[in-house]
């Protein structure tokens, strides 16, 4: 008996769909994109259950004509290409003829369609199988409902996530596509409320100003550049207003969201020696080149690409990207190996005093209650003196370039970080109290409103539960704001403020990758060392003498603090003995 066998087409687009359809997200990107490639100037989405239950997409592009509708639905089949050729200068956004032959197998679809010319019809695909086409009222354009993605494949379907995941995938996948093309008019909504709706504008910086809110569009910069055939145009963030997650980066090649290692690389040496910590740049990058220098037929999802000259590519993004934003600089940089000297016209500033070493801290040091975790130290009373054991105090100690704490102890010098010491004494004073009875919460009198984009309103939806036991309470305000209605009560600082916390906590969150399997408490944990890193004391803070003392202190006190939640050392030991070895002192 025969073991090889030729497969049913059913079968053949349904592994089709496995390659290009994922999950409701991906459909939505394939739609919207031959909207787009159709000459669309306003597309409408609507979704139930994340796109689960009903996915709709409707354009007013030119339609396709009554005879075509049959093959629209059909495995390679497609008015993109006409032979092999048309492969090395691929324009359009889509081309293989694949999407929605993949969709209609995996689901219950009806295409209607009618061009300018001509009168409109509807065809129905039940799991591939294509009924009759039939006349149907409509206006110009295309409407495709999508209905039970994933029916007559129980296995591909429970992998699905929750309402608020599938929904926070389908939003950044509609904002990357809207920024790619500002001229046209994108809305979406949710069971039946709205979630994004962008204008058509005239500019890049007005779509991001839509998306991410004015408050971050006011801080870019513009970038304009030519080099060999090669066009670069965008925007992109001061080195100061970098982010915890690279989840600002977009990139677009000829109007299309891509994602490109030489790129991406080339981007991160831009900003190399300007990023402060853990810090990722703001991008908003649009390429344009010949199609026949790149090929876009890497990954059948079309997001990968490969540049038939990277060297070209990467030099242009380097040097247009780290020119724009050097000029920008309000402050020199210090390049290696030379001395930023003040201009001839700028008085040299006064030397600054030479730190001393303080005295022995012999009396209980005052704490500042200013400081972050800390509560006032309180004197011991006379008669508490004997029964409690006096804490170990700190030796001699100085701050240096506001950044490190070195401190004398009998075997030698320990200098310690002071952000990550005191980051990580947050998060184990936050991880203790949320075991111990949950964390307190600082409530706000007036609700903090912060301005995020649509995919981060769902974001915070779907991390609801891990936000409130982190001890965020958080209410969607609009449809691109959030009410931070409470804070982990942390005793901050002044200019900590409610929102640059729930920032951090939400850059761990956005940087999770949509469908990525992952524990709450994991998550929760993440969440809590974002809060405190953002909570610490910075490079460059200047710290009172209690507040030093008070960090010694707690630092001797508490195990486990010789790196930071994120792995970096918080503390390295020079002995004794290797100093008077280095100064060739007898030992």
């Amino acid at each position: 008996m025969p073991r090889i066998q030729m497969l049913s087409p059913v079968v053949i687009n349904q592994i089709a769909a496995g390659e290009v359809i994922e999950r409701p997200a991906s459909a939505v990107k394939e739609l919207v994109e031959n909207s787009l490639d159709a000459g669309a100037s306003q597309i409408r989405v609507e979704l139930e259950e994340g796109g689960c239950q009903l996915l709709l997409v409707e354009d007013d592009g030119h339609g396709i004509e009554p005879e075509d509708l049959e093959l629209a639905l059909t495995s390679h089949a497609t008015s993109k290409i006409r032979d092999a050729e048309d492969l090395c200068q691929v324009a359009s956004m889509g081309f293989r003829g694949e999407a929605l032959a993949s969709i209609a197998s995996v689901a219950r679809v009806k295409l209607i369609s009618r061009t300018a010319e001509g009168e409109g019809f509807c065809l129905e695909a039940d799991g591939g199988k294509l009924g009759e086409r039939r006349p149907a009222a409509g206006r110009p354009g295309t409407r495709i409902e999508v209905r039970e993605l994933f029916f007559n494949l129980p296995a591909r379907r429970k992998f699905l996530k929750s309402t608020a995941a599938e929904m926070r995938a389908v939003t950044r996948c509609l904002q990357q596509l809207s920024l790619a093309r500002p001229d046209v008019r994108f809305e979406l909504y949710h069971a039946g409320k709205e979630v994004l709706i962008t204008p058509a504008v005239r500019s890049a910086a007005q779509r991001i100003a839509d998306i991410f809110g004015g408050k971050l569009a006011s801080t870019l910069i513009p970038i304009a550049s030519e080099r060999k055939g090669l066009r670069l145009t965008g925007l992109v963030a001061p080195a100061a207003q970098g982010k915890g997650t690279s989840s600002y980066q977009f990139f677009f090649l000829n109007r299309r969201p891509v994602r490109d290692k030489t790129v991406v690389a080339a981007v991160k040496e831009a900003y190399s020696g300007l990023l402060v910590g853990r810090r990722y740049p703001v991008v908003f990058l649009y390429l344009e080149m010949d199609p026949q220098e790149v090929d876009i037929n890497v990954h059948p999802c079309k997001t990968e690409v490969r540049f038939v000259t990277p060297s070209r590519v990467f030099a242009l993004f380097r040097g247009a990207v780290r020119d724009a934003v050097l000029e920008s600089s309000e402050a020199p940089v210090l390049q290696q190996g030379h001395s930023a000297a003040p201009p001839p016209s700028t008085p040299a500033p006064a030397p600054a005093p030479r730190p001393t070493w303080p005295r022995e801290a012999s009396a209980a040091p005052v704490v500042d209650e200013s400081l972050p975790l800390f509560a006032a130290a309180t004197r011991a009373q006379p008669d508490q003196a004997a029964e409690e054991p006096v804490a170990p105090r700190p030796g001699r100690y100085l701050q240096v370039f506001e950044t490190f704490l070195v401190e004398e102890g009998p075997q030698g010098l320990r200098i310690h970080d002071q952000h990550a010491l005191h980051e990580k004494l947050i998060y184990l004073r936050l991880k203790a109290q949320l075991q111990a009875e949950g964390l307190s919460r600082q409530g706000l009198l007036i609700p903090e409103v912060v301005e995020v984009s649509p995919a981060d309103v769902a974001l915070a939806e779907e991390f609801r539960a891990v936000l409130a036991e982190a001890g965020f309470e958080v209410d969607a305000f609009s449809e691109r704001s959030l009410a931070v209605r409470s804070v982990p009560a942390l005793g901050l600082r002044a200019k900590r403020s409610a929102e640059s916390l729930f920032s951090a906590a939400l850059d761990y969150l956005r940087d999770l990758r949509p469908g990525q399997k992952r524990l709450a408490e994991k998550v929760l944990d993440g969440v809590l060392a974002s809060v405190a890193c953002k909570a610490a004391v910075k490079a460059g803070d200047k710290l009172e003498d209690a507040e030093i003392q008070t960090l010694l202190q707690k630092a001797a006190e508490t195990d486990y603090v010789q790196t930071c939640p994120h792995g970096r050392p918080t503390v390295l030991d020079f002995p004794k003995s290797d100093l008077l070895r280095q100064f060739h002192r007898t030992l």
